[in-house]
Formats: C-alpha cells, structure tokens, sequence
C-alpha cells in the first residue's frame, strides 16, 4: 500500500525487515510427477524415433538389393532369349557346318552363365556373345528376314530397354540412400548399424568402349 506523502514522516526512518534465515526449496509430489513424465516422454520419443529411423534404413536397404534383384533377372530372362534364339535357328537349312559349330558353342557359354549372380558380370558376358552371335548372322540375310528369328531380335531389344530400366531404378535408389546416410542425426544411427554407402551400377570397360562399325560398312558395301 503506498504511503501518504501529506502525512507527518517518523524520525526514526523505515527499515524493512531481512529474513536471512535458511530456507531449503521444496519439490511438491505434482511436480516431481511432471519431472518424471516428461522425462519418460523425451525419452520414449527419443527410442521410438531411433526405431522408426533403423527400420527405414533396413526396409530401403531391402529395396536396394530387391532392385539389384531385377536387374540380375532382366539379364537372365535376356540370357534366355539368347538361348531360345539360338535353339531356333539351329534347324536352319542353310546354315554352314562351321556356323552351327560356332552357335553351339555360344549356346554352352550362355548355359555357364546360368549361375552367375554379378549383374555387371553377368551383364558384359552377355553382350559379348550376342555380339559374336550376330557377327554369324550378318552372313545369312535369308535367316535374318526369318520370321522366328526377328521375333527373337525384337524380344530381345525390349529386354534391353527393360534392362536399362532396371539399371536407371536401382541407381536412383542407391543415389537417394547415399546421400541420406550422411546426413545428422542418421549418420549417427548408420554408424552404429554399420551401414555404408551402396555402389551405383557401372558398366564395365567393355560395355563403355567405342562401337567398331566396320563390320557393318563392310556388310553395307558389299550389298552394293
């Protein structure tokens, strides 16, 4: 209450009375409760978010492999065609003993790869021998015009597209996981899980290197 100004002031002054005495702060049984809880509920949120983090790392380490998976099966059903194309053209009548020799052993290194699980690997192999396959078909225009045979070439080239598809899918994902595992506070959790960055697909040497024409402007002039 404020003092009146008019009124007569004491002699003696104002003094306000000190308690200096020791007073231990006290911690009611309601706030002890919300100490508690809200220690439990930091900490519960705290292992629920490291739990859902763990598994979305696992479930898209899953889907890195499952799109390594197709690819590897893209090549296999090409590898398949390969085969078929191959079976195919071995009752051809015009065929050569030396080129039924050598379609023949095409198809026994297409069997090899049967189990080969590199996709890479397996994708290089493959490009190789339908290379050296089609070498021994430009020499039969007759063949090439076979209608089994053109099938075969046009399964075969949607194969390829679908391939490319697979390749172009599983790089997106491993791109993505990359460059999440790097990152605060994942890159923790990755540590502690052991998680690495994935490998992007790559050619091989090979697959990468110029295309040699000159068989095909041969076969060109020839025609003339």
């Amino acid at each position: 209450m404020l003092f009146d100004s008019r009124a007569e002031q004491s002699k003696e002054g104002f003094k306000p009375n000190v308690d200096n005495s020791i007073k231990i702060p006290e911690v009611t049984g309601g706030q002890k409760f919300l100490y508690v809880l809200f220690f439990i509920l930091t900490l519960g949120f705290f292992f629920i978010a490291v739990i859902i983090r763990k598994n979305e790392l696992l479930a898209r380490i899953n889907r890195i492999q499952e799109a390594s998976s197709l690819i590897q099966a893209a090549e296999k059903k090409r590898r398949a065609i390969l085969l078929k194309q191959m079976d195919a053209v071995k009752g051809y009548a015009e065929f050569e003993h030396d080129t039924l020799t050598e379609v023949a052993k095409f198809r026994s290194q297409l069997v090899d790869l049967e189990h080969e699980t590199d996709p890479t690997v397996l994708a290089s192999k493959l490009n190789k021998i339908q290379a050296a396959i089609n070498i021994q078909f430009e020499q039969y225009p007759d063949l090439k015009a076979n209608t089994s045979f053109l099938r075969f070439q046009t399964e075969i080239a949607i194969q390829e597209d679908e391939i490319y598809a697979t390749i172009r899918n599983y790089n997106a994902i491993v791109r993505h996981f990359n460059s999440d595992i790097y990152q605060f506070w994942t890159n923790v959790l990755a540590k502690k899980m052991n998680v690495y960055n994935q490998p992007l697909f790559q050619a091989s040497e090979e697959e990468r290197a110029d295309i040699d024409t000159s068989s095909l402007a041969n076969h060109i002039s020839k025609s003339h």
